[in-house]
């Protein structure tokens, strides 16, 4: 008997404030999740590909999802499923190769430029102040001969009508699929994500309180309560949006994941953001799996996204994963570990132009790791030492060492200039990736 599956990433969203918005989702719900990276590349990897970063070669300093294993997508679509995606992330997009096996890869409206099927609006629109652009640019999509005209005009139509981070287009795209019994169906939404400003009428202010600056990651005094506020106006948004997607997804789905790839920092260790540490607001994740035959209950095992992707293997009776357990059958004890790769090459370019000379940025750019060990304790390196929370079920140094030594890392070159297109880097530099 196969079963449907949806994964729903509700990008950025930190443990706390998680429990404080979506405390009305029912199912199996995780109080002790950890992600495996400080931000959505590794996070995403090791969602799709079941091991940890170094594992799978997608980090920081490797972004694309190109590991030889097939991933979680294609062993699905091997496995007879229909597999469909809508991302508002352009991070995990084509242009990094998180599309591999999905028959169905939907953008938000101003990322289609990463798909080479559709007319790129961008190149029309954006910077275009004539009342006669949106005529002209639908003109040239019609002559266009190398796009397909009918999911090009489709995104053109989402150009004035979508005012948040992909929540309310996720849902049209939802509402016009017809889903069929065997499905996979992954979704990454935005509204957390940094930056937190925008014309949405429920906003509270139009423009961005905090200065962008790198100053921040490497520490500073600048003050974050603005950002803070912002943040959760974003996801008290997102968690009435998400209460409807929800419901249609309960409705067309056997099992629906809803969890966070990393959390966020407002100012913990002298950072904000996800660009550097392995801070617990940053690596703690929201985790809840829901189903007919899921009970109703909080569980405090210690997980980590290699368990999501082993549970959702088994679900759709997929080949066993290197690494992790099905959550619905087998309880975790054993300790979770989360990598930390150094910088993206984009952060290091904006810490140089904010002044920051390389001896300022090493001690900040290394390997470093985090352990999560039964029941609530969390360790992981930093500048200033090994940083602890709770009392460890043995040596918690000697676990993460031994994790460490287990990781059977694979051997990739730097490659951090990806080729990018002009939408993926548009939505980098508005999310203060790049500059």
């Amino acid at each position: 008997m196969t079963s449907s599956v949806a994964l729903v990433v509700l990008d950025s969203v930190r443990a706390d404030y998680f429990q404080k918005y979506f405390d009305w989702l029912d199912g199996m719900r995780f109080t002790n999740a950890w992600s495996t990276g400080n931000y959505s590349i590794p996070a995403h990897g090791s969602l799709f590909g079941g091991r940890y970063p170094s594992e799978l070669g997608v980090h920081a300093k490797s972004q694309a999802l190109d590991c030889p294993e097939p991933v979680l997508a294609e062993r699905f679509q091997s496995a007879g499923y229909r597999t469909r995606a809508y991302s508002a992330n352009a991070l995990v997009g084509p242009d990094l190769s998180f599309d591999r096996g999905f028959d169905e890869f939907n953008p938000r409206w101003d990322l289609s430029a990463t798909f080479p099927h559709l007319f790129s609006w961008r190149d029309e629109l954006v910077d275009n102040n004539s009342l006669l652009k949106y005529p002209r640019a639908a003109f040239a999509c019609l002559l266009d001969r190398e796009s397909q005209t009918l999911p090009s005009l489709r995104y053109a139509l989402s150009v004035q009508s979508y005012d948040d981070e992909g929540a309310t287009e996720a849902l049209s795209f939802l509402r016009d699929v017809e889903f069929g019994d065997q499905e996979f169906l992954f979704m990454n939404l935005m509204e957390a994500h940094w930056p937190y400003w925008g014309d949405a009428d429920f906003l509270s202010y139009a423009e961005n309180p905090v200065e962008e600056s790198s100053k921040t990651v490497l520490g500073g005094d600048i003050d974050l309560s603005p950002h803070e506020e912002g943040y959760e106006e974003w996801v008290s948004y997102l968690a009435e949006r998400y209460r409807v997607i929800y419901d249609l997804l309960r409705t067309e789905f056997d099992y629906v994941i809803t969890l966070a790839d990393h959390g966020e920092l407002f100012g913990e260790g002298g950072a904000k953001a996800h660009f550097y540490g392995l801070f617990e607001e940053l690596t703690h994740i929201p985790l809840v799996i829901a189903g007919s035959d899921v009970p109703a209950e909080t569980r405090d095992d210690v997980v980590s996204l290699v368990d999501v992707h082993a549970t959702i293997s088994a679900i759709g009776d997929l080949h066993p994963a290197d690494r992790g357990v099905n959550l619905l059958a087998e309880s975790s004890s054993a300790p979770r570990l989360v990598e930390f790769h150094g910088f993206r090459a984009d952060r290091l370019d904006s810490l140089r132009a904010d002044g920051f000379d390389d001896d300022d940025i090493a001690p900040y750019n290394q390997y470093r790791t985090a352990i999560a060990m039964p029941v609530d304790y969390y360790g992981h390196e930093s500048v200033d030492g090994f940083v602890e929370r709770g009392t460890p079920s043995g040596d918690p140094q000697e676990a993460m060492t031994t994790l460490r030594e287990s990781l059977n890392v694979r051997d990739v070159e730097s490659s951090n200039e990806q080729m990018l297109s002009a939408g993926t880097k548009d939505q980098l530099e508005r999310l203060g990736y790049m500059e």
